[in-house]
Parts: C-alpha cells; structure tokens; sequence
C-alpha cells in the first residue's frame, strides 16, 4: 500500500481531506503509525488551513518517538498543501482524494452521527421526482409567460 510507505520509514503519516456531512464541509484528520490509526481529528473547515497546520504538528508532537522533521502529511487540499510546504520541520506529499478516502471517508462515516448531533445539522431534505418534475414543468410554464410580455 504506497500511502503506507513513508509509515515504515519511522514516520508518522497524517492523511487530511474535506469530507461533507449533508451540506456541511469538515477537515478529517487522520494519524497512522504504519500498524493502525493512532487519532482521528474533525473539524469544521472553515477553521481554516493555519488551523490544521497548528493540529498537524501537535499530532506529531504528541506521538512520543515522532517530531515534526519525522511527520509526514498527505492531503489533496491545495492551500494546506502551499502552507505545509512553508512550514519547517513538516514533509507534505500531494494526494488524490481517492489515495485518502480510506481514511478520511471512513473516519467520517464512523463519527458521522456525532458530527450531526455536536454540530446540530439538519439531514437535507430530498425531493420526489414527481415534485422535481413539477417544479421544472412550472418554471418552464413562467418563462413562456414572461416572454410573451
């Protein structure tokens, strides 16, 4: 698994993504030590990358053996990737979102229901296709009759 490469390396591997709870955006964060999932963080994204950068680090810290020249961060979010790229002491390797989503999306899937109920966010209401369909057929409807004013 080449996400995993860098983790036998005696690094600790930190995988950051934006995953969505209904119309919600969240930064996932996800620290591997090679053998397992050591911590997960989420929060909302509009903290902002400095924020993440601050979380970065102090997972690196946090894990005794690891420092910050020895962490290494993958994400596919490109201001958090220009601001790790600036900052000492963090080694930053660009990903797809698809190389990620085995952490990020399940790490959200898994606290999902946390999320909505810490963050009180209401499911999004899905339509019927007959309301759909009406709703097209009657926008349609007030075009031909603004037109013909």
């Amino acid at each position: 698994m080449d996400t995993l490469k860098a983790a036998t390396d005696n690094r600790l591997l930190i995988f950051a993504s934006v995953e969505k709870v209904e119309r919600s955006a969240f930064t996932v964060v996800v620290a591997h030590n090679g053998r397992e999932i050591v911590d997960e963080l989420i929060f909302p994204y509009e903290l902002g990358v400095g924020y993440i950068m601050r979380k970065v680090k102090e997972l690196a810290e946090i894990y005794g053996k690891y420092t910050p020249e020895l962490a290494e961060l993958q994400t596919d979010d490109r201001e958090l990737i220009r601001l790790a790229a600036t900052t000492a002491g963090i080694h930053v390797r660009p990903k797809r979102r698809s190389d990620l989503k085995q952490f990020t999306f399940r790490s959200m899937q898994t606290y999902k229901d946390v999320v909505k109920e810490l963050y009180d966010i209401e499911p999004m209401k899905k339509h019927s296709k007959l309301r759909k369909w009406l709703i097209t057929a009657l926008q349609k409807a007030l075009n031909k009759l603004e037109g013909e004013r």
